[in-house]
């Protein structure tokens, strides 16, 4: 049994469904004893320097850089932390197209034994240029399933649905940086808002941020459609030193009336389509668990999702959209598609956390001898000190995230006291 330290960084609670399911799946799915440690704090306490570990884990919340000089103080500081500890070191990396030059430094800083990516392996060599021979990179996904009970399962695959067409995306004019490709999540929303206008059909597609749906209540969105839409997920620009980003950003910030187009043209449209990072999306597979039957963007969706068997296939050029609506009402069809995806996808069990789990374990536990005995007194005493700084800072970021939601904030910034959290929340902030 392996003592693992595993550093993750998040400032609301509670997290997305996909984020907390892969931080809890490596305590839920192994023996291994995990040390769950929020770098919300900022830095490390002196005690878990005194544990030897057997593998330290940086989450994709702390191996993601936003901004360049905290990012590069962090890596200081965790290097230090890292000074004396002989275990493996293993990173998970998601959003693979910006700050790629941040994340080289991060690897080799650190000296990071594997790298867990979610980009297609073709494109390796140009997000990861530069990584000390040593480290070893290793395919995943940008999510997985965590498996619920049968009656469950049975519940929602039989539920009524009220929605004919559903579908929820977050988008500003910043996201132009993700290229045309990044553009899709808006363009398969427009066509679905015209071109359903007036035929009859209930339909409940925005795009937003006021609009976005988490948790139990996006669970429910979907247990509420008959059809969800989609896209892969990705960038078809590597911005590796986060230049374009950054233009971006100065110019909205500048000139908030620019328009998208523009942007485009001006900072984009040089380096779009050089870069072709596709993934499949945890939303494709929460669409398959909750019994949507899913509308896509023709693509290979990591080579599981095949078109016209888990999913009804848009071309980009929407040259069969009428086709595709004279189907919708084909309801045989469509729970035809929706037995055939959940017996693929969730009741084969390939592409579970648990089968995740083992996995990670098995590659980065490859060539190491595992210490055996349980834990000295001193590591069960930071084991125990870790769960209470967990509580913690749980019930810091509820409070936060309450009073933010309820407007409370805006009231009470006023008082000394409420000026005194909210410093130390936004300092502490990556």
């Amino acid at each position: 049994m392996a003592k693992v330290l595993l550093l993750y960084a998040l400032n609301e609670y509670p997290t997305r469904n996909t984020i907390r399911d892969l931080l809890e799946s490596f305590k839920k799915y192994s023996s291994h004893t995990v040390f769950y440690y929020n770098l919300f704090a900022r830095s490390l306490p002196a005690y878990l320097k005194t544990i030897s570990f057997d593998l330290i884990l940086f989450h994709q919340t702390v191996t993601l850089c936003g901004d360049r000089d905290k990012y590069m103080n962090m890596v200081s500081e965790l290097e230090k932390f890292l000074t004396g500890q002989k275990g493996v070191r293993a990173a998970l990396f998601q959003d693979e197209y910006f700050y790629t030059d941040q994340s080289v430094r991060f690897i080799n800083h650190l000296k990071i034994d594997y790298v867990f990516s979610v980009a297609p392996r073709e494109e390796w060599d140009h997000i990861y240029e530069g990584i000390h021979e040593d480290c070893e990179i290793c395919p995943m996904l940008t999510g997985y399933i965590d498996q619920k009970a049968k009656r469950y399962y049975k519940k929602a695959l039989k539920r009524k649905r009220h929605i004919d067409v559903g579908y929820r995306v977050v988008w500003d004019k910043s996201s132009v940086a993700l290229g045309k490709f990044g553009y899709d999540k808006v363009r398969i929303a427009r066509l679905f808002i015209r071109g359903m206008d007036s035929k009859g059909f209930h339909t409940d597609v925005k795009v937003g941020i006021p609009y976005i749906l988490k948790g139990k209540r996006w669970n429910r969105f979907l247990g509420s459609c008959r059809y969800i839409l989609g896209v892969e997920s990705g960038s078809g620009v590597l911005d590796g030193d986060g230049r374009i980003r950054e233009q971006i950003l100065r110019e909205l910030e500048q000139n908030p009336q620019v328009t998208t187009k523009e942007l485009y043209d001006q900072y984009v449209r040089n380096t779009d389509g050089a870069f072709h990072l596709r993934a499949i999306s945890p939303r494709h597979f929460e669409a398959v668990e909750e019994g949507a039957c899913q509308i896509l963007y023709e693509g290979d969706y990591s080579g599981i999702l095949k078109p016209d068997i888990h999913y009804i296939p848009l071309k980009k050029d929407h040259s069969n959209f009428n086709d595709i609506l004279k189907k919708l009402n084909d309801e045989e069809k469509r729970k035809e598609i929706v037995k055939r995806a959940f017996d693929d996808i969730v009741g084969s069990g390939k592409y579970t956390y648990q089968v995740f789990v083992r996995y990670f374990f098995e590659q980065v536990f490859r060539d190491v001898k595992l210490s055996e005995g349980k834990m000295t007194a001193a590591e069960r005493n930071g084991y125990y000190r870790t769960l209470l700084h967990e509580t913690g800072i749980k019930f810091f970021l509820t409070v936060i995230t309450l009073f933010k939601k309820n407007g409370l904030l805006t009231r009470m910034r006023k008082h000394r006291l409420t000026q005194m959290i909210l410093n130390r929340y936004y300092a502490f902030r990556y």
